[in-house]
C-alpha cells in the first residue's frame, strides 16, 4: 500500500511498529561539544522511561574532568554497558550542581 496526497479519501495504511530493541551504552564521546574550555566536573546521566513512570535516570556516569586544552578535544563518558529499552536521553551535567541537589534532598 502506498500514500498519496493526490488521491483524495485515500489514507495511508496502518504500519505495525517493529519490537523494541535494546541498546547498550559502553561511552559517550563529545567531540567539538564545547564552545570554550572548561575545568568543570561532568557527569552524564541516561534517561529512560519505564512502565511506571515517563522518564528516569537510569544511570549516572562517574565524574569526569574533561582534559580540555581547546573547544575541539573529545570528552569521553563511560557507560558501563547499560542496558536501555525504548525511547532514550541522554544529559551531560556539571557533577558540583548534581551533588548540591542531591544534598538538598536528604
Amino acid at each position: 500500500a502506498y500514500w498519496s496526497q493526490d488521491v483524495p479519501g485515500v489514507l495511508p495504511t496502518p504500519v505495525r511498529l517493529p519490537p523494541p530493541r535494546s541498546l547498550c551504552f559502553v561511552k559517550l564521546e563529545l567531540q567539538r561539544w564545547f564552545i570554550k574550555t572548561t575545568d568543570k566536573r561532568l557527569v552524564c546521566a541516561v534517561h529512560k522511561q519505564s512502565d511506571h513512570s515517563s522518564d528516569h535516570i537510569g544511570f549516572w556516569s562517574s565524574t569526569t574532568t574533561p582534559k580540555v586544552s581547546s573547544a575541539r578535544d573529545t570528552v569521553t563518558f563511560h557507560l558501563d554497558h547499560f542496558v536501555v529499552h525504548g525511547d532514550v536521553r541522554v544529559s551531560v551535567f556539571d557533577a558540583e550542581i548534581r551533588e548540591s541537589a542531591r544534598r538538598k534532598r536528604k
